[in-house]
C-alpha cells in the first residue's frame, strides 16, 4: 500500500508562513505576496529526492514542513549528508545567488515526509535585487549557513542540554524570538527523545530562557540560549 504525500498548505496559510520566516517577512507585503503565489508547494516522501547534484538549478527552496538532508554524491556513489534543513530555512539557493551557477552544488532528498516551496530564480532574484538592506540580510544568511555547517558535525555528540539549545538558536536565526512551533518539534530538530529533551526543556522554562504557549513557543533570552552551546563549543 502506498503512503500517501503529505497535504499542502492553502494560500492564506503560505501567506501567514512568509510573513514570519527570514527572508521573506523582510520584504514588501507586495513583493511577499508575488512569491507566494509564484511559489509551488510540492509534497515529498521520506527518502524522495527533490533535485540532484549537478542537474539544472531554476528554483530557489524553501522548507515548509518536515526535514530535507543536503547531500554531496561521493566518487563511489554514495551520498553523504552535509547538511539537513528544518522548515522555514533556504536551501539550493545561498550558494547561488551572488555567482552565476546553472546547476545544483548538492543533492536535497526528504528524510521524513516534507513539504517545501519551490520559487522561480527570477521572481526570487528579483524580489531582492536593487535593495541594499535585502541583500545584506541575505548575506548575513549565507555567513549564519556557514557557522552552522561547521558546528553540525559536532553536535550529534554533544549532550542534549547543547543541542536543544543549538536548535532553538536555529529557529530563533528563521523565526525570531517567537518560534510557531511546539516542545516537542524542537526536540525532534534537535535529534533527541522527547522523554530526554523534557528535563533541559524544563530547566531553560525555569531559567527564564523559553516560555513554551499553546502553539508557539516564546524565547525569552536568546543570547543566554546562543551562550549555551558556543560556551560548549569554546570548551573544547
Amino acid at each position: 500500500m502506498s503512503i500517501p504525500k503529505p497535504v499542502v498548505p492553502s494560500l492564506a496559510q503560505l501567506t501567514a508562513f512568509a510573513a514570519r520566516v527570514s527572508p521573506l517577512k523582510f520584504l514588501t507585503p507586495e513583493n511577499r505576496k508575488r512569491i507566494v503565489r509564484a511559489a509551488s508547494p510540492l509534497p515529498f516522501r521520506r527518502k524522495e529526492v527533490l533535485f540532484l547534484q549537478g542537474g539544472p538549478a531554476r528554483s530557489s527552496w524553501m522548507l515548509y514542513s518536515g526535514r530535507i538532508g543536503l547531500m554531496i554524491e561521493t566518487q563511489s556513489g554514495r551520498r553523504q549528508e552535509l547538511e539537513h534543513i528544518i522548515p522555514g530555512e533556504l536551501f539550493g539557493t545561498l550558494d547561488r545567488l551572488f555567482g552565476h551557477s546553472k546547476t545544483y552544488s548538492l543533492t536535497a532528498e526528504a528524510t521524513v515526509e516534507s513539504i517545501a516551496l519551490r520559487i522561480p530564480d527570477e521572481m526570487f532574484k528579483s524580489a531582492f535585487s536593487g535593495d541594499v538592506e535585502l541583500m545584506s540580510k541575505l548575506l548575513g544568511l549565507c555567513a549564519d549557513r556557514l557557522a552552522k555547517m561547521t558546528e553540525l558535525p559536532r553536535m550529534s555528540m554533544e549532550p542534549p542540554r547543547t543541542r536543544l539549545a543549538f536548535a532553538i538558536s536555529r529557529l530563533v536565526r528563521v523565526y525570531g524570538n517567537r518560534i510557531p512551533i511546539k516542545e516537542r518539534e524542537i526536540a525532534d530538530i534537535a535529534g533527541i527523545a522527547p522523554e530526554t529533551a523534557y528535563r533541559t526543556l524544563h530547566e531553560f522554562r525555569e531559567c527564564k530562557f523559553i516560555s513554551p504557549r499553546r502553539q508557539h513557543v516564546e524565547v525569552l533570552n536568546p543570547e543566554r540560549i546562543h551562550a549555551v552551546w558556543e560556551n560548549a563549543s569554546v570548551s573544547r
